[in-house]
């Protein structure tokens, strides 16, 4: 009798430290996309997120806040829109945790560094 075993792919450091991080988030953090994500409407009720190889499905009440995080830019939690601190909270920890979304470090005036990544540009 055969058995299949799966192996899941080990972490790579820069997504270990997202999640570690992601437990530090408040209202003030800035946050980038991962470049790959994007979101698309799926029927009248929910959403859904799209990033490498992972597909995630929300409510359609959260499209704006969504949107906003994937804009391209680099934004602070407190910034997301139509929800409460609470709820920005959440969604936005949740997206961390898939991978859609990483915590930012400023750098300097000239940009925002996640990893070996500089998003370069005049951001607040």
């Amino acid at each position: 009798r055969r058995h299949v075993v799966s192996h899941p792919s080990p972490a790579t450091s820069g997504r270990l430290a997202s999640l570690v991080a992601s437990t530090e988030l408040t209202v003030d953090s800035t946050v980038i996309a991962c470049p790959s994500a994007t979101v698309h409407p799926c029927g009248q009720d929910s959403i859904e997120i799209h990033g490498g190889r992972r597909t995630l499905t929300m409510p359609a009440r959260v499209r704006n806040a969504v949107e906003h995080l994937l804009s391209g830019q680099p934004c602070t939690v407190g910034d997301v829109p139509d929800l409460d601190d609470a709820s920005r909270l959440v969604l936005v920890k949740r997206l961390v945790a898939e991978g859609l979304v990483f915590p930012a470090t400023k750098v300097g005036a000239a940009g925002v560094r996640h990893d070996n990544v500089t998003l370069l540009g005049q951001y607040p």
